[in-house]
């Protein structure tokens, strides 16, 4: 099967998945890896990372190569720039079957196959994606975790270390936060969690694992942690609204692991969006975003038709497993 697959990426913050797929769509093949954003962890290791899952699927298919390799990155917040996909590719990939996009295109693509739509994601970092019956393009939040993020793991787990510092300092009430913060980090005391937030190996991914302790406290009654999250998902559902070319009235797909993980984050989200935008619902995407991005690569090398889609829809739930 040597230069005969084709490989979609979605590359996320904390995590990648991989699936290989044969010329005529049918599904072969999923890996999985850490995340790629290279924002992050740096493009070398970003790129050791993705070619540890590609050469996983390469050699699970038994193919010397790839036909091509479509990226949907959480480092990019639309097409990469040929300078940004010849860096990225360095020595471990040919540039010239290397597709890049943002990771809510290959998200969006795998809800709508291009046609419109909204996509929503939260997890490391969060992002909107959203298309018309045109096919032009809108993109809000995505600003990374030195910017905003409004409403993903990083950003509650960085406020609610903000709210648990803030009560240790004695200007704000105490919440149950503290206990968690301390227990998480493994920290004997306050001032010992400085050397653990601040050490070797804690990245946005490891900080963002935090975040389901702050939805243990806002389910468990803690004011501070029920207002933080509600003020998460409040900015993210504005962004959301404003983001989407027809808001009202439109479903609204979701994806990430905040998401996906969480009934009550994405109840919270929800209840914020229908005021921003009365009439709208939300689903939580049932396909991996890397079938969408696979499938976009398929559309970019203009392959893409009915038989490759009915070929993934045949073989989704054998190599996915659901």
């Amino acid at each position: 099967m040597s230069d005969e697959i084709a490989i979609g990426v979605d590359g996320g913050g904390s995590r990648t998945t991989a699936v290989a797929a044969a010329r005529d769509g049918r599904l072969l093949a999923v890996a999985i890896g850490g995340g790629i954003n290279y924002n992050n962890i740096g493009m070398d290791e970003a790129r050791r990372r993705l070619k540890g899952v590609v050469d996983e699927l390469l050699k699970t298919c038994g193919a010397e190569a790839f036909r091509f390799l479509s990226v949907g990155m959480s480092a990019l917040d639309g097409p990469a720039t040929a300078g940004t996909l010849k860096e990225f590719a360095g020595e471990a990939f040919p540039a010239s079957k290397l597709i890049m996009d943002s990771d809510t295109n290959a998200a969006l693509y795998a809800a709508t196959l291009g046609r419109k739509g909204t996509i929503v994601i939260c997890g490391t970092g969060s992002m909107v994606q959203s298309a018309d019956a045109l096919g032009n393009v809108r993109v809000g939040g995505g600003w990374g975790v030195l910017a905003g993020d409004a409403g993903s793991g990083h950003k509650i787990a960085v406020d609610a270390l903000r709210a648990a510092t803030a009560a240790w300092d004695g200007i704000a009430a105490p919440t149950a936060l503290c206990e968690e913060v301390l227990a998480f980090f493994g920290a004997d005391e306050p001032r010992s969690l400085i050397e653990k937030i601040y050490g070797p190996g804690m990245d946005a991914s490891m900080l963002a694992r935090f975040s389901p302790r702050v939805e243990k406290c806002a389910t468990t009654g803690d004011t501070t942690a029920i207002a933080l999250i509600e003020r998460n998902m409040d900015e993210l559902a504005k962004i959301a609204a404003a983001t989407a070319f027809a808001a009202e009235g439109q479903i609204f797909w979701l994806y990430g692991g905040v998401f996906e993980n969480s009934k009550f984050m994405r109840n919270i989200f929800a209840a914020a969006l229908a005021k921003q935008a009365p009439g709208s619902s939300t689903r939580v995407l049932g396909v991996s975003p890397a079938v969408g991005a696979m499938l976009y690569g398929f559309k970019m090398r203009g392959e893409l038709n009915s038989a490759v889609e009915e070929a993934v829809n045949a073989t989704y739930k054998e190599v996915f497993g659901k």
